[in-house]
């Protein structure tokens, strides 16, 4: 199977990133508080990768917030490398396992902003 271009594979990627960080909006934490709608909102760019802030330092400081960017960054090169070049049948595979994931990170983020 020829690799997709990279101007499909780099919406698909996005959308499977950052579309499950929208979950705390839906279903909970997000609706009753003004302050943590805008941090959370502040910090979207580097959610998928903030779980890397729990296992370094919960400080919240430039560096640590880097090194999130940085997974994000990461995650979002394997999605559109996944996406160039998995057939259709295993890239829903892999975005089947990893969205959720993504989902229940930005929701456990989300009720600490809360707490």
């Amino acid at each position: 199977m020829p690799a997709r271009r990279w101007s499909r594979a780099l919406p698909l990627a996005a959308l499977a990133v950052y579309l499950p960080t929208a979950a705390p909006f839906a279903v909970g934490p997000l609706t009753e508080c003004g302050h943590c709608v805008t941090t959370y909102l502040q910090l979207l760019p580097v959610v998928p990768g903030i779980v890397s802030l729990a296992l370094m330092s919960s400080r919240g400081d430039a560096a640590s917030i880097a090194i999130a960017g940085a997974c994000t960054l990461l995650l979002l090169a394997g999605c559109v490398a996944a996406a160039r070049r998995l057939p259709p049948r295993d890239l829903a595979a892999v975005f089947a396992v990893l969205m959720p994931l993504i989902g229940l990170e930005s929701y456990t983020f989300a009720l600490l902003l809360r707490a």
